[in-house]
């Protein structure tokens, strides 16, 4: 048992040092962070990078920049001693990746340290020795302009933080992973990372596409389209810059390792971020995916704090909810140029539509009689099903359906196998939301319709008054534990008196609101009751209501998803199917 002193006493500066090294130098790829942004402050136009086992048995950094000069070598590894800032008025403009100054004083409170450095426009060079808990020795040298900085045996003073590194495999991972961060973030320095003297990347300045086929590979650029976005006065905050490579909805990843955020060219891991990219792509990759995006955004400084983080890996905003919006419009309206600018969905072409589709899918249906209209999949105007004076292709065309669950569609690339119901989903959902925004959406009752609730119930239903007003419902108080509901939801359409549909509508408003999430009740409800209303697995589906349901999906930006995230189809591509059967590709060519 550790025994406690009566007295508080000072710290000694290698107590105190190892103790910030614990928060600065968490592994080997955080030395190499912080050596790799003291040569990018420096201005360096090549950094080469050199490790052995892991990083754990020596870093080596070298680069082109301005160098230190030789009376302020000794200085460089004390700790709080910087060139980059000197008042606390200049940690709010901030523009170096480093300004704390402890960053050399931490890695060399834990390792063997050399500096060899010339600072530019100086014929004197000269080199810092230094040993974990000795005084540094500096002595005269050779070197051109710039610094090289090694070290080595990293945590051998301190074998309790040695124990918790991992493998010698993850920890060269580790690296990789900044220094890909690196790559992608200053594509004007040139990169070179090597293990024991073998090269692993030797990454030359280039545009920002190149950079990315270098360090994640050909087809993944090949899935990235470009976001590029200024605003010089967004919401009366200043100019906001958003500009990248974010993915086409094919490439994804099970995590956010391929998710490359930078703040004012600092990479970061930001929450607010992460929601904005995911909200955008809601409907375009499944729930457990995350697309693959390289992204800037730039924003006056005055609009973030960068000094939050002892690894300046998080920024705090002073607006998040205005850097959510930025974000999220400007990823969303490049997906939806990208996808019109295809003219084209997942099924291609125009489909050849037996009759008017004037009337809708299920709607008015001489053969099936007269369903209510909210199964109606009538197509919007100016969809990306074009009309065939517009777009000269050849036709998709509905072939059947499969076990009363898929629809077959026949492509020119291959066949489709369509969900019918998470594609009539998706159709509903879109006219929900439009009849949402329009003018008409609440409809006021003849005659209001009667609710008994719980007075919990009520509570919850009486405080969100206007939340239920955005879904179109207009609910006022009868006494007792009774409620009447005086309107209802526009895209109800003819359902309005429907008591089952208006009380599953509040049913699950009251269940959002317990669960502590009335941000989106509009579009959780909408996504809902398009899903009770989709037509279901089982159903047998006319011909014609299966061209009509195909033909539904026109209008849509990008139709891959259901709302509640499950894919629309699978597709066979030809070939795919001529490798089964042993037939040339040309065999299954369109005649």
């Amino acid at each position: 048992m550790i025994e406690l002193s009566d007295k508080i006493q000072e710290l000694t500066s290698e107590v105190a040092n190892q103790i910030a090294a614990g928060e600065v130098v968490e592994r080997p790829a955080s030395v190499v962070k912080e050596l790799v942004e003291n040569s990018l402050d420096a201005g360096a136009s090549k950094i080469e990078v050199d490790f052995i086992s892991g990083g754990v048995r020596k870093i080596k950094v070298s680069d082109d920049g301005q160098g230190i000069a030789v009376e302020d070598l000794s200085l460089a590894v004390k700790k709080h001693t910087t060139s980059k800032i000197s008042s606390a008025a200049d940690l709010e403009s901030v523009q170096t990746l480093g300004f704390r100054g402890e960053a050399l004083a931490s890695i060399a409170s834990v390792a063997r340290i050399e500096i060899l450095s010339c600072r530019a426009g100086s014929s004197e060079a000269a080199i810092l020795v230094k040993e974990a808990g000795e005084e540094p020795q500096v002595k005269p040298a050779a070197r051109s302009q710039g610094t090289t900085v090694t070290v080595e045996n990293l945590f051998e003073n301190v074998p309790a933080r040695k124990k918790f590194l991992a493998t010698t495999t993850t920890e060269k991972k580790h690296i990789l992973k900044e220094i890909q961060k690196k790559i992608l973030a200053h594509p004007d320095v040139h990169f070179i990372l090597s293990q024991e003297g073998r090269e692993l990347l030797n990454v030359p300045p280039g545009e920002l596409r190149e950079r990315v086929i270098a360090t994640l590979g050909e087809e993944t650029a090949g899935h990235l389209i470009e976001t590029n976005s200024i605003e010089p006065d967004w919401k009366g905050k200043g100019r906001f810059a958003l500009t990248g490579l974010i993915s086409d909805g094919e490439a994804v990843h099970h995590s956010r390792r391929h998710q490359f955020l930078f703040v004012n060219s600092r990479p970061v891991r930001e929450p607010v971020l992460y929601r904005a990219i995911l909200q955008a792509y809601k409907d375009l990759v499944l729930t457990n995916q995350h697309p693959v995006v390289v992204l800037f955004l730039n924003l006056p400084r005055i609009e973030l704090d960068v000094n939050v983080h002892p690894r300046k890996e998080e920024v705090r905003f002073n607006d998040s909810r205005t850097v959510f919006k930025f974000l999220y419009q400007t990823v969303t309206e490049a997906l939806k140029s990208h996808y019109q600018d295809e003219a084209s969905t997942n099924v291609e072409g125009t489909v050849s539509v037996g009759g008017s589709l004037s009337g809708g899918y299920f709607e008015q249906n001489e053969e099936k009689g007269d369903p209510d209209d909210s199964f109606s999949a009538q197509p919007t105007q100016g969809g990306l099903f074009q009309k065939e004076e517009e777009k000269k292709e050849k036709q998709a065309r509905v072939i059947g359906q499969f076990r009363n669950l898929f629809l077959l569609v026949e492509k020119d690339s291959g066949l489709l196998f369509l969900d019918q119901h998470n594609a009539h989903e998706r159709v509903l959902y879109e006219q929900y939301l439009e009849r949402a925004a329009g003018e008409d959406s609440a409809q006021y009752l003849s005659v209001p319709i009667r609710l008994e609730v719980s007075r919990v119930d009520r509570e919850i239903l009486e405080n969100n008054r206007d939340e239920l007003a955005k879904l179109g419902l207009e609910i006022d108080s009868f006494g007792g534990g009774s409620m009447i509901v005086q309107a209802v939801p526009g895209f109800l359409g003819r359902r309005s008196d429907d008591r089952k549909a208006v009380f599953s509508i509040i049913e699950e408003f009251i269940e959002t609101v317990r669960q502590g999430d009335v941000s989106r009740p509009e579009k959780e409800m909408l996504a809902i009751m398009a899903c009770r209303n989709a037509v279901k697995r089982g159903e047998r589906l006319l011909p014609r209501e299966q061209e009509e349901l195909v033909a539904g999906l026109n209008g849509l930006d990008f139709p891959k998803l259901c709302p509640h995230g499950r894919p629309l189809y699978y597709e066979v591509k030809n070939e795919e199917m001529a490798r089964w059967v042993g037939r040339p590709l040309s065999d299954l060519d369109p005649r």
